[in-house]
């Protein structure tokens, strides 16, 4: 069952003072409902009653019965996107991953903020023991697909990616993390590089400038998504404070490690 976040005490405390008591008459439920919203209606009811049948209570909601979990649509080594109603809904596969979609939740929305070409963020959702965040569904497949598809489109769509790369670039990004903070962390972390190799990659890591440019930190053709003159970017967990040419730089090595020939699907390892 998918579990949203509401303020129950408040809202319990706010019942308590107009319908006093058990109430099970049903008119009382109504008036309940016009004074203080039907879209609360549902926790007051649950908390009385030991909780509703799921129809009855989406009904009461103003839900759809559609917006549950629907198709896979995508899958990676982290989450799994499912349809959810209109929209989607991007789900951890790690159960302890709460902290996690909270913070990209946040990120996401400061993204978002900015005017940057990116689906709309929702809500922060629980299903079962996996947690996830919905999202404005994207129409469209991914930049990488297309070129995949016709070779002869590469140059316009790397000029587009080139553009866009750069819009994001050109937002100030206080708020945000810091780049060299992160890419220290997984130098440090990785199991790919012994420690002489480590300490040769930090060691040039201190001497780049900091920055204070907005930089999305996972940039590549398959995070672009729609029409060519309306690209929408996704996947901004990793988006961050720095310098645009330590961005640029992953984004390279992104392409040149897992996309070796144009035409070649990219095997993405996230």
């Amino acid at each position: 069952m998918i579990h949203q976040f509401v303020g129950k005490r408040l809202w319990l405390g706010r019942v308590g003072e107009i319908v006093p008591g058990v109430a099970r008459d049903r008119s009382i439920r109504r008036d309940t409902a016009r004074r203080c919203g039907w879209a609360m209606l549902p926790v007051f009811l649950g908390a009385r009653y030991g909780g509703l049948r799921p129809s009855r209570l989406a009904r009461i909601q103003g839900q759809k019965m559609s917006e549950i979990i629907g198709h896979l649509l995508a899958a990676g080594q982290r989450a799994e996107v499912f349809e959810w109603g209109s929209r989607v809904v991007k789900l951890y596969r790690s159960t302890a991953a709460k902290r996690v979609i909270f913070g990209e939740a946040a990120i996401h929305a400061a993204v978002e903020a900015l005017g940057l070409p990116v689906p709309t963020v929702w809500s922060v959702q629980k299903s079962g023991d996996r947690w996830g965040i919905v999202y404005d569904r994207v129409s469209g497949v991914s930049f990488a697909e297309r070129m995949r598809r016709d070779g002869a489109t590469i140059p316009q769509y790397l000029q587009i990616l080139a553009r866009l790369h750069t819009r994001i670039h050109a937002h100030p990004a206080n708020q945000f993390s810091s780049l060299k903070v992160w890419l220290a962390t997984s130098i440090a972390r990785t199991v790919h590089l012994d420690e002489p190799q480590k300490q040769i990659f930090l060691g040039g890591l201190r001497d780049m400038p900091d920055g204070d440019r907005l930089c999305h930190g996972d940039f590549h053709p398959m995070n672009v998504l729609s029409e060519a003159s309306q690209p929408i970017v996704i996947d901004w967990p990793n988006a961050c404070r720095g310098d645009p040419t330590g961005d640029v730089c992953r984004s390279y090595l992104l392409l040149r490690l897992h996309a070796e020939h144009p035409l070649q699907r990219p095997r993405w390892r996230r």
